[in-house]
């Protein structure tokens, strides 16, 4: 899943749309109030690109409401969060990065502080690796259940 995905899955673009259309700004306006190029917020609203944390900070911050309000974050619809949910519930952060070249995804070991930046190859090979993994451990849950089941019928049958 690329992170234009997830910005899709967010619905980013016509969040930052509804919120410009909110503030009666036009887009070169709301994008000067932003302090960043109006085509770089064009390409933020059409879902060409994923805005930085810090500019859904500033859109928050222009508007005066909380991002995950703001953006409904609170209530993601996709798998990626589920994700990125389970990533922090075995000690990572996962934080959206961008520069002038390329997208990607940060994850930080809560122990180490040590910074990883996942490209969307690499999420993808990862979450494929987690769903492979996880399908083997299920495979092997399900077959010590019938396994069990098996071993009940005939300790049942025998008394």
């Amino acid at each position: 899943m690329s992170l234009k995905d997830l910005g899709a899955y967010f619905q980013l673009g016509e969040k930052l749309k509804d919120a410009r259309k909110t503030s009666g700004q036009s887009q070169k306006e709301f994008a000067a109030m932003l302090g960043i190029p109006a085509s770089t917020y064009s390409n933020y609203e059409n879902g060409n690109r994923i805005p930085p944390a810090a500019i859904l900070q500033k859109v928050a911050d222009v508007l005066k409401q909380p991002v995950h309000v703001l953006f409904s974050l609170d209530a993601p619809p996709s798998p990626l969060p589920v994700f990125h949910d389970w990533l922090e519930s075995v000690g990572y952060d996962v934080v959206l990065y961008e520069d002038e070249e390329q997208q990607s995804i940060n994850i930080r070991d809560r122990a180490t502080r040590e910074l990883y930046r996942l490209t969307d190859q690499e999420l993808d090979m990862l979450q494929e690796k987690v769903a492979a993994f996880t399908r083997f451990q299920m495979a092997e849950f399900i077959n010590a259940q019938k396994s069990a089941k098996k071993g009940g019928k005939g300790n049942a049958a025998k008394e």
